[in-house]
């Protein structure tokens, strides 16, 4: 079995600097508290793999400085233990290496720095340019607010336990973020995958399919035109239209291969004998769907808008038109249960009377316009 990945974390500070009211030095500090953090286990494996400077070291083609700055920016987790020193630097005037790590881990990704004081802190130097790059540093970790209450040790103990409940946040913090970054690629995998992968008119005819056979799960029955399912709703026989946008209502192309369905009504009329209601015309899209989309294709601002987790109802009260948009249709199980919620919808808020009320009276509006066609 493939053993699971590291968190690395980089510890970054000065060595030989005293800390803790001169009871250690930064060196011993930074090597116990390596050997605390590789040790941590999860499940009786190892969790995180700690980066210091003394470890880097052994690599024959380390470069104090650069190799520094690479981890700043690729690891997972950065700990500074501050003590108030910029660290060394390269060629006077350069800005230290602490202050250095500090800024370059920030700029690759603010949420993984964590900053540790060391209490009490350093002296400032008699040296006056270390002097000033120190109050530098200060000042930087000041105006940047990483200085917190509660994020202060006063000896090895402390700062230890300080480390480990940092680091369970930044754990727990790590794997939210990647749940929601799953969540957001979820569509770049299995059956969405494979939605895509189709052409207009290819996805088109699966979203129809899908929701014909949705209907007819219902107890619906085809029509003559697969499009089209007979189902009861409130008691009373309706006439669902089906129709599939194979890409975003905002793509002129995708858009019009449904149109303005409501203005063929008429050619229905045929299907309505028997007192049946209609045609409500379901209409699947494969991506998210807003009001003003749904009544740019309605093409009056005046209706029924009711904005739900399905996706988007319209009900137009002079001509008695109804337009169901399912949202988010990228796959089966996607349209599936868009459909399931639109009618668990109208029987939790009792729409289905009315629906079934407006269909009856579409269907009667569509005979007359059907009547006074071309003869």
């Amino acid at each position: 079995m493939v053993k699971p990945p590291k968190l690395r974390v980089m510890i970054s500070s000065r060595s030989a600097s005293p800390v803790f009211g001169g009871t250690s030095t930064l060196e011993k500090v930074r090597a116990d508290l390596a050997s605390f953090i590789d040790g941590a286990t999860l499940f009786d494996e190892p969790l995180f793999e700690t980066w210091t400077h003394e470890q880097a070291q052994r690599n024959a083609n380390y470069n104090a400085y650069e190799d520094a700055l690479v981890e700043a920016t690729e690891c997972h987790i950065l700990l500074a233990l501050y003590n108030g020193e910029a660290g060394s630097v390269a060629r006077a005037g350069d800005v230290g290496i602490c202050h250095r790590e500090l800024e370059t881990g920030r700029a690759a990704n603010p949420a993984k720095v964590y900053l540790v004081a060391l209490l009490p802190l350093a002296d400032l130097p008699a040296d006056l340019e270390a002097r000033e790059r120190d109050e530098r540093f200060r000042l930087y970790v000041k105006d940047e607010g990483l200085f917190q209450n509660g994020r202060d040790a006063k000896d090895c103990e402390s700062l230890k336990a300080l480390v480990g409940k940092i680091l369970r946040r930044a754990v727990a913090d790590e794997a939210i973020v990647g749940a929601r970054q799953l969540a957001r690629n979820r569509l770049a995998y299995g059956a969405a995958l494979d939605w895509s992968h189709l052409d207009f008119q290819e996805r088109k005819a699966k979203l129809e399919e899908v929701c014909r056979e949705g209907l007819a799960d219902r107890g619906g029955t085809v029509q003559q035109d697969p499009r089209n399912v007979l189902l009861s709703v409130a008691g009373r026989p309706v006439l669902w239209r089906c129709h599939g946008v194979p890409a975003a209502l905002s793509i002129p192309a995708a858009r019009e291969l449904v149109g303005q369905p409501f203005f063929k009504d008429h050619e229905l009329n045929h299907l309505l004998a028997a007192s049946r209601g209609g045609p409500v015309h379901l209409i699947a899209c494969h991506r998210r769907v807003t009001e003003s989309q749904a009544l740019r294709i309605l093409g009056v601002p005046d209706a029924t808008v009711v904005n739900a987790e399905f996706g988007i109802y319209l009900a137009e009260e002079t001509h008695k038109i109804q337009l169901v948009f399912l949202s988010d249709c990228r796959t089966e199980t996607k349209t599936r249960e868009a459909l399931q919620r639109f009618f668990a919808w109208l029987e939790v808020t009792k729409e289905s009377q009315r629906l079934a009320e407006r269909a009856a009276s579409r269907a009667k509006i569509v005979a007359v316009i059907a009547g006074e066609g071309p003869r």
